[in-house]
């Protein structure tokens, strides 16, 4: 549980164009300054994500790649249920699946693991126009509402700190790119580990082996790479930090370091 004060509002920018932030639950209505000198009870941290698809959870379907068809691509698609030999999206994208968005169930915001709420608003494809207010030139992105009044309420604390901080996530999939000679593909005698698979979903025509879409973003390995750095972001002081991963092993061996 986060309880310093100091980190209890927070606004990240990830390397990639995305955005979490991390404030107290609960709105602020229009007597938010009233609210805010008489804090609620029970406080919780909300962690809020918001972007496009490289944080709403694009590809997070994958746990690596493989081109053997059997067992549901050697197990490397989450999708597919053993008991029923079927695919099923939704069992990792949930409803967002229907409009596109692609909100898996290991995304970034997803797979942190401090105890706190979460709340993914990104949005696979969308573009700042998605944000905006109608009255500001904004625009309904796949079916669904501008998203700033609902998160100018949890982003209020955040703003009053001023600034974000730059978590740089540049070189957090090296030695783990598709056809990285670190890596391999799954087959029936090399299942899908954290430590060897890939952690990038491979190109592929949306003919088969799921959506053309999530071609080239973190898969479940990559995404839960992800969650651990903004884990470790989040458990250090506030400040700008740069996150590896540990050669030869898996996304929870994630490495933090200062960026002079």
């Amino acid at each position: 549980m986060i309880t310093s004060p100091s980190r209890r509002s927070r606004t990240l920018a990830a390397a990639a164009a995305t955005v979490c932030a991390l404030t107290v639950s609960g709105a602020l209505p229009a007597s938010a300054s009233a609210s805010r000198a008489e804090p609620a009870a029970a406080e919780a941290p909300l962690l809020v994500s918001l972007g496009d698809s490289f944080i709403s959870g694009e590809a997070g379907r994958w746990a690596g790649n493989s081109n053997v068809r059997a067992n549901g691509y050697s197990g490397t698609d989450r999708a597919w249920d053993p008991a029923t030999g079927k695919r099923d999206p939704y069992r990792v994208y949930g409803s967002s699946y229907d409009n596109g968005c692609n909100r898996s169930d290991v995304a970034e915001v997803q797979s942190v693991t401090l105890d706190l709420s979460r709340l993914n608003l990104a949005c696979s494809g969308a573009t700042s126009k998605a944000v905006l207010l109608p009255e500001s030139g904004g625009k309904p992105f796949k079916g669904e509402r501008s998203q700033a009044r609902e998160i100018s309420s949890v982003l209020a604390d955040a703003a009053d700190e001023g600034g974000a901080e730059f978590l740089d996530l540049s070189r957090s999939f090296e030695g783990r790119e598709v056809c990285s000679t670190s890596t391999r593909q799954a087959d029936a005698a090399h299942p899908p580990a954290g430590d060897t698979s890939e952690w990038v979903r491979f190109v592929t025509s949306g003919i088969g082996q799921g959506q053309k879409q999530e071609s080239l973003h973190p898969n479940r390995y990559g995404q839960q790479a992800l969650g651990t750095c903004l884990t470790l972001q989040l458990e250090q002081p506030s400040g700008d930090r740069r996150c590896t991963n540990a050669p030869g092993r898996g996304p929870a061996t994630m490495r933090l370091n200062s960026i002079d």
